[in-house]
């Protein structure tokens, strides 16, 4: 470790458009500083022109390399190749669409000189769409309460010093979610702002169902809360009950049967949707034990390219 001064990672996954303008971006950028550095592209499964680009740069830059896996294995598995077989004193990776521009990189890297382990970019402004930002918030809102504070609004572009890399790299755990476990080490960190902007070429790849399953796995990597709320519950459940009962009583004596009647469907359907929820957690609790049990490997590397040079 440590033959370059930075790494810059970027996942990929069928970005055949982005992958030269990134390129050229990040070198004109990084030529202007002092800084040795490599990129590596972790190629997540694409089935465009993205690897045949991607090779055709490793031949004729040495400092690009190239990681790519057998299938798709998602966005946190490709960062989480890239980091581990980074040589930079830090890495930083970023999504290849460049929606935050990489113009904040000598800032960035500024903060790094300075002690910060950790430098982190909040998106100031999305230019997204009503119902994404909507959940979004309701999302970031939700991880507040589960213990994972500082995750908010935190766009795809992050600095690691090599001391962070290593206690990452070295985690037995198969659920890699980088945001809530880069919070939980508790390094020293600093959060730059950038206005997200739209993207320009290709496809965004996260749509609605792999955006619920990180929310998913950030929510079991993070916290155990959910497993307590059955207990809570019962808490409530128990009075409840105790003034639906007395209720019944009054009714059944002021000889209004449909009321109460209304209130016990009420209450019955109540307990219900939070047992049906509460047994959804601990259903992805359970597999997230059972994929850990398992003890396959996070990612299949195919091939790779320049890594040794």
């Amino acid at each position: 470790m440590g033959k370059n001064d930075i790494t810059i990672i970027f996942p990929i996954l069928n970005e055949q458009e982005n992958i030269l303008i990134a390129h050229d971006k990040i070198k004109n950028i990084l030529n202007q500083t002092k800084y040795s550095y490599e990129i590596i592209f972790v190629d997540d499964g694409s089935t465009d022109n993205s690897i045949n680009i991607v090779k055709e740069l490793c031949q004729q830059k040495k400092y690009c390399k190239l990681i790519s896996f057998t299938r798709n294995f998602g966005q946190e598995y490709a960062i989480f190749a890239g980091l581990k077989n980074s040589s930079g004193k830090c890495a930083i990776y970023l999504d290849i669409d460049m929606q935050e521009s990489p113009d904040i990189l000598p800032a960035m890297l500024e903060n790094w000189e300075n002690g910060y382990k950790v430098v982190c970019i909040r998106r100031k402004k999305r230019k997204d769409s009503f119902l994404k930002k909507f959940t979004a918030h309701l999302y970031y809102k939700f991880m507040k309460h589960m213990d994972a504070k500082n995750i908010n609004n935190l766009a795809n572009f992050t600095l690691l010093d090599r001391e962070v890399i290593n206690l990452l790299i070295s985690s037995n755990e198969n659920n890699v979610q980088l945001r809530t476990q880069i919070d939980w080490l508790g390094y020293k960190t600093k959060y730059l702002e950038v206005e997200r902007e739209k993207r320009k070429f290709g496809k965004t790849k996260f749509n609605f169902k792999k955006l619920f399953k990180i929310a998913n796995r950030s929510i079991i990597s993070s916290t155990t809360k959910p497993l307590y709320w059955p207990f809570y519950f019962s808490l409530f459940s128990f009075v409840l009950t105790f003034i639906c009962l007395t209720a019944f009583i009054v009714m059944i004596f002021l000889n209004n049967n449909l009321i109460s009647l209304f209130a016990i469907l009420t209450l019955i359907l109540t307990c219900n949707s939070f047992l049906m929820l509460s047994l959804g957690f601990i259903g992805m609790y359970l597999a997230y034990n059972y994929e850990q049990s398992r003890n396959r490997p996070l990612y299949i590397i195919k091939e790779t390219i320049n890594l040794d040079e």
